[in-house]
């Protein structure tokens, strides 16, 4: 899956996706030829000391430092591949700080039901609602403009 992915090679991958679209589950074999794998969830938790969804959520005033944070860890950690950014703003920063030709921009495609499957499935103890007002949650932090902005420069991988 590597190859046919990341035929670009580059040193950043940035993956996007919607609730359960399997960015994690993407991102092993990346993992597996040497690179950092991080999910934002844990850049944010970090910066704010969020433990579940429902505080993950509440974070949009904090996406300067948690840009910053992001690209701290990206100058330390290359190659690295980033999972879960959900805000415009901050995806704006790291191809800004690092430029567009340099990342990879992978945007995952996953059915809403696959997608639903894989969140009752999971049983994540993060996940403290359900998953339409968690899909809610991510659209109201800002991925409906994140899609809209990035998909379409983003490789598209059907991913279920």
């Amino acid at each position: 899956m590597l190859n046919e992915v990341a035929g670009q090679n580059k040193q950043i991958v940035l993956v996007f996706g919607r609730l359960c679209s399997g960015k994690g589950t993407f991102c092993e074999p990346y993992v597996k030829q040497g690179y950092t794998h991080i999910t934002t969830s844990d850049i944010v938790k970090k910066v704010s000391g969020a433990k579940s969804r429902s505080d993950l959520q509440k974070t949009n005033d904090m996406d300067q430092l948690i840009a910053d944070e992001m690209i701290n860890t990206i100058k330390q950690q290359q190659p690295i591949v980033v999972d879960g950014i959900r805000q415009n703003s901050i995806i704006d920063r790291v191809l800004s700080e690092f430029g567009e030709d340099n990342v990879e921009l992978i945007w995952l495609d996953a059915p809403a039901d696959v997608r639903r499957q894989r969140f009752a499935n999971r049983g994540a103890s993060k996940d403290d609602r359900s998953f339409d007002d968690a899909e809610a949650g991510d659209s109201k932090l800002g991925l409906d403009d994140v899609e809209s902005k990035f998909k379409p420069r983003s490789r598209l991988v059907k991913h279920y």
